[in-house]
This record gives structure tokens, C-alpha cells and sequence, in this order.
């Protein structure tokens, strides 16, 4: 039914904000069922490393994450590219802004973290279903 998010990596890197307890649905324990991914800049060394993964509470789709940053040079930069990114079904746009996903001190601890989830407000739509973060375009600058 849906595609896993696995492999997002890409040429950004991004940082994870805190939340406010009125943006997260819940928080579940890092599973196998979480996809991975890393996110770092070109030319500079690690970036952010995190677990994702889309649940379906009552028939509403959430997204759920954790991440860490594996380089505290790319924070700032990071959190405006997070802002934009965008989770869509079928190329509607669902889920925009991934600020809300936990944060945990050190990579190695992301498969024993819990991570924190939003719901879209959206059904699971019927037949299949086609899954898609997109990332902000532009050129960003520390």
C-alpha cells in the first residue's frame, strides 16, 4: 500500500526544532519498520541522520521521525530547509513542515529513540498509493 521512505538521502542537511505538545499526535519506539535516511551538505563532513516512518491511526495518515545531527554547523541552514519540506500522497501535498520531529543526542541512539508524530488530517486514500518528501529549492546560505 504505501512505498516506504527509505534512501531520502540527499544534498540537504536538516535540523529537527522542538515541538510544542499541540503539534504531536504521539510519540512511538524506533521499530525495524522505520526507513532510514541521511541528509548532509556537499563538502561538508556528516550532517543529519534519521528514522521515518508513516503510520495509520483510525484510518488518518501520520508521519513519524526522529532524528540527530551528526554536524552542528549546518543547524541553522538546516531548520529553514526543514520548514519546507513536504510529505505528499498521490502529489497532494499532506504534511509540510517536519520541525516536529524528536531529537536525540547521537546517531547510535536512533534505533532505541522514540519519535514523535503528526497526524495529516488525511485518509488513507484507496488503491495505491504514491509517497513523496520534497525538499525546498533555493540556495541557502549559514
Amino acid at each position: 500500500m504505501f512505498r516506504r521512505i527509505l534512501g531520502l538521502a540527499a544534498a540537504i542537511a536538516i535540523s529537527f526544532g522542538s515541538a510544542s505538545a499541540q503539534d504531536i499526535s504521539r510519540q512511538v519506539p524506533v521499530t525495524d519498520d522505520f526507513g532510514d535516511g541521511e541528509l548532509s551538505w556537499q563538502g561538508l563532513p556528516g550532517g543529519y541522520e534519521f528514522r521515518v516512518r508513516i503510520i495509520v491511526v483510525e484510518g488518518i495518515v501520520e508521519l513519524c521521525g526522529v532524528g540527530a545531527f551528526t554536524n552542528a554547523q549546518v543547524r541553522s541552514t538546516a531548520t529553514r530547509m526543514l520548514r519546507g519540506a513536504q510529505l505528499k500522497l498521490n502529489g497532494r501535498t499532506v504534511l509540510q513542515d517536519f520541525r516536529y520531529f524528536n531529537t536525540v543526542a547521537r546517531p547510535n541512539r536512533l534505533n532505541t529513540a522514540v519519535a514523535n508524530c503528526k497526524s495529516t488530517g488525511t485518509r488513507v486514500p484507496r488503491g495505491n498509493v504514491d509517497v513523496d518528501v520534497e525538499w525546498p529549492n533555493g540556495t541557502f546560505r549559514n
